[in-house]
């Protein structure tokens, strides 16, 4: 079995690039974490890290590690739930020729363990290559001293792991699922494209999830009052942070039930925009295709949520400090403040979004050719996928929103008690152009991938599409 396996991975390895992406940019954000964090332990120690700030300096990769896991969790998850179905008449074959559930299971799994491993060599050299640039970053921003990198092969081998591990969690999950789908219903949905009914199993263990996570949420709002007065003038540091994680903590709790909130929100507003043929197309194929729509939008969701969350964040504190006045002080709240807080987080976003998007374009090229065989002209070939990408880029940006909405919720009553005056602030301007910065990485994943299909004849596009 891991030979076929093997085997079929060099034969699918255009399905599996869009994952090796995020599992590259995994693994190097974690394993930045770790040297960062043994660097500056080291520094101290050594006494070449000094500052005042040396102790927020410390705590920055463990912030960091525990933003990129959550994210990565919901967006491996994703990747592989795409690569799952985008290979679904392959999985149907397999079951067909005898493989049961359990080797299925395998099958997908050292699948998913060779290509986690090979990103996370890449990945390693990647966090080698910058982690220098993030500490000098980091230390001039902060005011301390620049401190030498510090590598110890024992922190790469744990990123490694940890990038493993998060591999599996996410995509197991997927494989367990893809192996429950009888044979016959598996090519149906291959044929037909269809969306994967989730098992009633399913459903329970994504609204639990979606509840524990909410239970979380609400618990943070009374758990910072009863420790406000103690934290002094630590307070509105430790306000930020906690607005920090409840950020992505949002995110996994929209991405627990988004199958079932992505569809009606997207459907509601595309209604409300008048447009072409082009449009029509696009908006009814972006919800008609509903399992790669939920998948294409998580990621650019935790993108625009944690860029929209840190910038109300910061825009936030900078007011607040202007009201506070003198008492009250932190440092590194400018834009290297808040891109060294999310900025490995946004980088995973950022890398499933381009990697869910770049994996199915071989689908969306033969709806193309579809397209073109009734009629679509190029100019409208080229234009439905880039409408696509604004349907899905403006559905994110709304979740996102509600995303940094749970962040300023808890920012805005932790204020209140620890200093009244001070207010939410949404610098809006930023906002979007934060949006248009993931609209414009959504457009090139989207279109670029399918240019040179549109050039084949059509009945090619489509047989390539079959054969997979």
């Amino acid at each position: 079995m891991i030979r076929l396996a093997l085997a079929d991975l060099r034969d699918s390895w255009v399905a599996w690039v869009g994952v090796s992406l995020t599992f590259v940019v995994t693994n190097a954000a974690l394993a930045t974490c770790l040297i960062f964090a043994d660097s500056v332990t080291v520094g101290i120690a050594a006494g070449t890290a000094t500052g005042e700030d040396i102790e927020a300096v410390r705590a920055l990769p463990y912030l960091n590690l525990v933003l990129t896991c959550l994210v990565a969790l919901a967006v491996i998850g994703a990747a592989t739930n795409l690569v799952v179905s985008a290979r679904r008449s392959a999985i149907a074959r397999l079951l067909l020729g005898g493989a049961t559930p359990g080797q299925l299971v395998r099958f997908l799994g050292a699948q998913l363990v060779v290509v986690a491993l090979a990103g996370a060599i890449v990945g390693d050299l990647v966090a080698l290559a910058v982690t220098p640039t993030v500490i000098d970053a980091v230390a001039r921003d902060r005011g301390v001293t620049v401190f030498a990198m510090s590598v110890d092969p024992a922190t790469l081998l744990s990123a490694n792991l940890g990038c493993i591990a998060l591999s599996v969690i996410g995509g197991l999950r997927q494989a367990r699922a893809a192996s429950r789908i009888p044979p016959v219903e598996a090519l149906r949905e291959a044929s037909s494209g269809s969306a994967t009914r989730l098992s009633r199993a399913s459903v329970v263990l994504r609204w639990l999830r979606f509840g524990l996570i909410a239970l979380l949420v609400v618990a943070a709002f009374p758990g910072y009052r009863a420790v406000a007065p103690e934290l002094g003038s630590d307070a509105l540091a430790q306000l930020m942070q906690l607005a920090v994680v409840l950020v992505p903590l949002a995110g996994l709790a929209l991405a627990a039930i988004m199958p079932w909130i992505v569809g009606p929100l997207t459907s509601g507003w595309t209604r409300l925009v008048p447009g072409g043929a082009a449009w029509h197309l696009a908006r009814h194929t972006v919800v008609a295709k509903a399992d790669r729509m939920v998948r294409s939008v998580l990621p650019i969701m935790f993108a625009t949520g944690l860029g929209f969350g840190m910038l109300m964040i910061g825009d936030t504190l900078v007011d607040a400090l202007r009201i506070a006045g003198g008492p009250v002080q932190i440092s590194g709240a400018g834009p290297m403040a808040v891109l060294t807080t999310i900025g490995l987080a946004l980088a995973v976003s950022v890398a499933g979004s381009v990697g869910n998007l770049v994996m199915m374009s071989r689908q969306r090229s033969a709806e193309l050719a579809l397209g073109g065989i009734v009629g679509a002209s190029p100019g409208q070939q080229v234009l439905v996928p880039a409408l696509e990408a604004l349907i899905l880029t403006v559905t994110a940006a709304a979740l996102g929103f509600v995303m940094a909405a749970t962040g300023a919720s808890v920012l805005a009553y932790g204020l209140a008690i620890t200093l009244p005056g001070a207010s939410v602030s949404f610098p809006w301007a930023m906002l979007g152009w934060t949006a248009l910065g993931c609209l414009v990485v959504a457009l090139l994943a989207t279109v670029l991938p399918v240019l040179t299909s549109l050039r084949e004849p059509a009945p090619r596009v489509l047989a390539r599409l079959v054969g997979a």
